[in-house]
């Protein structure tokens, strides 16, 4: 093999002469565009319910797919980066269809007089929807209503639904919400909203 050839001739390789040497150079090359480009899409692939590290160890066989349909019209990592793209999504579609809504924020106290935790409980919930109330964005307070106060398990699918969005859009309407909170907290500033 020549030293440092060209994307299209290891493709070639890999798809003519099924090369190890070849595919190796292509994932030593294009390994950090992969992981970047799961880690864009983790937030979405954690909460639709699939497993991040399961996602990223499938990185050489979607290399090798891509090495394999690679048709030399665009740059392979492109290519890559589509198949990567199209990776990612197709989990998240596939999983967030069936994720039934598991987390709680009602489930972090301990048991006490079944009345005392009832209360406790709605305020700190309504405490946390009036800090979303933040956000200039209604549709994140309804998709935390629906998926942590409906008292129903409701997939990703149906949260969409009932607010007239996406799965792919209730998930991103979700994680700006944590993040906002997540960024409330770091900065100290939750108590503002009391």
């Amino acid at each position: 093999m020549v030293p440092n050839p060209p994307d299209i001739e290891l493709c070639k390789e890999v798809r003519e002469n099924n090369s190890n040497d070849a595919l190796q150079e292509l994932i030593k090359r294009h390994s950090p565009l992969c992981f970047s480009l799961y880690q864009k899409y983790r937030p979405y692939i954690c909460g639709s319910g699939a497993f991040f590290d399961d996602v990223c160890r499938d990185k050489d066989t979607v290399i090798w797919q891509a090495a394999c349909s690679y048709n030399g019209t665009t740059q392979f990592n492109t290519w890559l980066g589509n198949n990567i793209r199209y990776q990612c999504l197709s989990i998240i579609k596939k999983e967030g269809q069936h994720t039934i809504a598991k987390e709680n924020f009602t489930d972090f106290y301990p048991v006490t007089d079944p009345e005392v935790e009832k209360r406790e409980r709605v305020e700190s919930v309504q405490y946390i929807l009036n800090v979303l109330n933040g956000i200039n964005d209604p549709r994140v307070r309804d998709v935390f209503e629906l998926r942590y106060l409906s008292g129903r398990d409701l997939s990703w699918l149906a949260i969409g639904e009932e607010i007239g969005v996406s799965i792919q859009t209730a998930i991103n309407l979700h994680e700006k919400g944590k993040k906002f909170l997540e960024d409330k907290i770091k900065c100290g500033e939750l108590l503002d909203f009391v």
